[in-house]
């Protein structure tokens, strides 16, 4: 392969020299989950190669996972864990392959490095970014969590939750009011301060999981895999609610036109139905208090907010993934 000398690179590449410089930031350059190990979870290899349907491709959409990928998606699902049907709505040609950002954001270990303000990863992965990364799910969960503490008020460890999001909105509000995927403008960047911020919440988050699992012997990996098929669950409730003129936000909580299906999709998270499905799964599990198992859901939502928050990620185009296969390789590589 020779140097190209003629590429001249965007606004966002200029932008966005810095990447995170650790091997679980690397690891998702080539399509790979890294798996936190504090909470016993493996790596999950997604994908194996890419391709394009134009050199040049305008938006994410022209971006396609080829076979290949979609096996490897399968089958790396299917070793930890989840069902069929899930698997099927992922990777189905009208799916919901963001799912698996879902899963990304709940599986990896906190990416930013203590002390620095470098928060730039790779987004290998044919799906947009986090759902979590979303303003929406920031709003909309913060609400649905405000509604929960007010009707059960018992948990003390859910009011500390929702005060941490009052106070992410409070002191830090444009970022917590906008979106910010792609941007890499000096003025978008996450400061410090909310970076260690929401570094001190995901292990706040950390010791409440291992503390489930050594008393209780409950394993984070189900809530996960419990997480996959409510979000499935909501993600088709949300498509019959649009449908049907039933979807539920007014343009009032989240600022601009009527609710687009990601808002319902957060707002049938915390419908009974899916959160009796989740008891149900879990207690599947062995895990019979409700009360403990719907505090873990909402512990998980919090985490995964406040792990993608500050992410910024590589576009698509200029940065397509690496097999996974090359990770780690011993392969000599020579430039001539």
């Amino acid at each position: 392969m020779s140097y190209d000398d003629t590429y001249t690179p965007s606004a966002s590449a200029i932008e966005t020299r810095a990447r995170i410089p650790t091997e679980a930031a690397d690891k998702l350059a080539c399509g790979i989950i890294p798996g936190f190990e504090l909470l016993r979870l493996s790596d999950i290899h997604l994908v194996p190669n890419y391709s394009l349907q134009d050199k040049t491709p305008k938006n994410p959409d022209d971006w396609t996972l080829p076979h290949t990928s979609l096996v490897m998606i399968a089958s790396s699902l299917r070793s930890i864990g989840v069902s069929e049907d899930v698997i099927t709505v992922i990777t189905a040609d009208r799916g919901c392959i963001q799912l698996v950002s879902e899963l990304r954001s709940m599986f990896c270990p906190f990416l930013p490095i203590r002390g620095s303000t470098v928060t730039t990863v790779f987004n290998a992965l044919r799906a947009d970014v986090e759902h979590f990364a979303h303003r929406e799910a920031r709003i909309v969960i913060r609400h649905l969590l405000k509604e929960h503490v007010r009707r059960f008020p018992g948990s003390a460890h859910l009011h500390a939750l929702l005060s941490h999001l009052d106070t992410f909105a409070a002191k830090w509000h444009w970022w917590f009011e906008n979106t910010f995927h792609y941007q890499h403008n000096r003025n978008d960047r996450p400061p410090i301060e909310l970076i260690e911020f929401a570094h001190d919440i995901w292990d706040e988050t950390t010791e409440y999981f291992q503390d489930l699992q050594d008393r209780r012997q409950m394993q984070y990996l189900d809530l996960v895999i419990a997480h996959l098929e409510v979000s499935v669950a909501a993600w088709r409730q949300s498509a019959k609610n649009i449908g049907t003129g039933n979807r539920r936000d007014d343009g009032k909580l989240v600022r601009g036109a009527r609710a687009s299906r990601t808002i319902e999709h957060y707002s049938c998270y915390a419908d009974e139905e899916q959160l009796d499905l989740l008891y149900r799964l879990l207690e599947a599990k062995n895990w019979k208090d409700k009360q403990e198992v719907v505090e873990a859901w909402w512990t998980l939502m919090v985490r995964a907010i406040f792990f993608s928050c500050t992410l910024r990620y590589l576009p698509y185009a200029e940065f397509p993934a690496v097999a996974s296969a090359f990770h780690a390789s011993r392969t000599p590589v020579y430039i001539t």
